[in-house]
């Protein structure tokens, strides 16, 4: 073995191991990326503190310190707490298991999570790491970059899949009513429906297929319709067509159906009583 922190490398691995007698291939190391991540690690350690918790490869591997892993957990943020008590963090494990983009992954390592939301997460954190890389940044590795885009998705994360969440009424911290969210185990696979590609050839056959059904039922209703008719004019003109009950108007309706004020009849004047006194002719007479 090389003598004792003689350079980054040796720096870097003495980070992870207790002792240094072990096969690594020292010349075959980047300084700058190995003091890169020893940075990052370092950066993610003193943040999460006795949370996080790191790990290597096997002693004797060739792959000797790799694959290393950090494993740290990502509170519920502020923006989540639609959630319960039940989904207050995501433990999560980097595993970067070698110097090259597609070495690296991450398994997401939450207890009480079903499966499928678990895996979920994992790919989505891991395409999600490995697409910073590629864009490049100030950090070789992005793992700060990585969790701080978890904590911003934290809610989108928790809902990739939809037949995962339940939702029911509960209460905030100040004791009001509201809306939350849980995880639970799916009852049944939610099959993903992939919509055909139709060609502008085959959009038309369906148009003119559908004009011709709807004519061909149209023409089919009216024969019918047609026929009926037919058949009711002749059992018409054979003294057997159904009976139809005159339709009356409602004047008619109210003259027999009279009101009990129609029913008592109209009170007539009085004729006023013969007047006693002469008339002028009638005293004409007497004169």
């Amino acid at each position: 073995p090389p003598p004792p922190c003689s350079s980054p490398q040796e720096f870097f691995l003495s980070f992870f191991c207790t002792s240094l007698k072990c096969p690594v291939d020292w010349t075959a190391m980047p300084v700058d990326t190995m003091e890169k991540l020893q940075e990052e690690i370092r950066s993610i350690k003193a943040k999460f503190g006795s949370s996080c918790k790191l790990s290597k490869g096997e002693k004797g591997s060739p792959t000797f310190p790799f694959p290393i892993g950090v494993q740290v957990s990502v509170e519920r943020p502020e923006a989540a707490k639609m959630w319960d008590e039940s989904v207050d963090e995501i433990t999560m494990k980097l595993i970067i298991g070698g110097l090259e983009v597609e070495d690296l992954s991450v398994v997401a390592a939450t207890v009480g999570f079903p499966k499928c939301v678990a895996e979920a997460i994992a790919d989505a954190t891991t395409n999600e790491w490995r697409s910073k890389i590629k864009k490049g940044g100030a950090e070789k590795w992005r793992m700060d970059a990585l969790l701080k885009w978890v904590d911003t998705n934290f809610d989108k994360l928790m809902r990739l899949v939809p037949a995962a969440v339940s939702t029911y009424e509960g209460v905030d911290a100040s004791g009001a009513s509201c809306r939350k969210c849980t995880l639970i185990e799916p009852t049944a696979t939610t099959e993903v429906v992939v919509e055909e590609e139709i060609s502008e050839e085959e959009q038309q056959r369906r148009m003119e297929e559908f004009v011709r059904r709807e004519a061909e039922r149209l023409v089919r209703e009216e024969a019918e319709r047609e026929a009926e008719a037919e058949e009711k004019r002749k059992l018409a003109l054979a003294g057997m067509g159904e009976y139809k009950a005159p339709q009356l108007s409602k004047k008619e309706l109210a003259a027999l159906n009279p009101t009990r004020k129609e029913q008592a009849g109209h009170r007539m004047r009085k004729t006023a009583p013969r007047s006693s006194k002469a008339t002028a002719d009638e005293k004409k007479k007497v004169a």
